[in-house]
């Protein structure tokens, strides 16, 4: 019985991820900026049941960056909206910061990165200390 729960899990976890990819990755072609970041916002907000918190945080992302080997999605930007409607289906609101900085050739460079209860979670403060904040998701 344990096995067929745990099946089901990862079966959900994969049809979330597929279907969240697919849409982010359809948003963003299709519509200007502003309105596809809004309908993955409310994406993000659809529960698709009442207790779904259920799964440790890490564990997602272990899975997830199992399921990114074979998608190899490049772009953090892509990525961690994409992140935001899988973790949300799991019961976590997380949000997706993004910001610019300049580097050493004076390049504007961007970054996105995700935050959960407002502290960075999966990636080092330092890495992104230098960016500057220019708007969140």
């Amino acid at each position: 019985m344990q096995d067929l729960k745990v099946f089901l899990i990862k079966l959900k976890f994969i049809i979330v991820s597929v279907t969240s990819i697919i849409s982010v990755k359809c948003l963003l072609f299709i519509l200007p900026l502003n309105l596809a970041l809004k309908n993955i916002q409310r994406l993000s907000k659809y529960p698709l049941s009442k207790n779904r918190k259920f799964l440790p945080i890490h564990t997602i992302d272990n899975w997830y960056a199992k399921l990114n080997m074979i998608t190899k999605i490049k772009s953090c930007f892509v990525d961690s909206l994409v992140k935001k409607t899988i973790y949300s289906n799991f019961g976590y609101d997380l949000t997706v910061v993004c910001g610019v900085r300049f580097d050493d050739k004076s390049n504007l460079k961007g970054h996105a990165w995700l935050c959960y209860q407002d502290r960075v979670i999966f990636q080092k403060v330092d890495d992104i200390k230098m960016y500057v904040e220019s708007f969140r998701v």
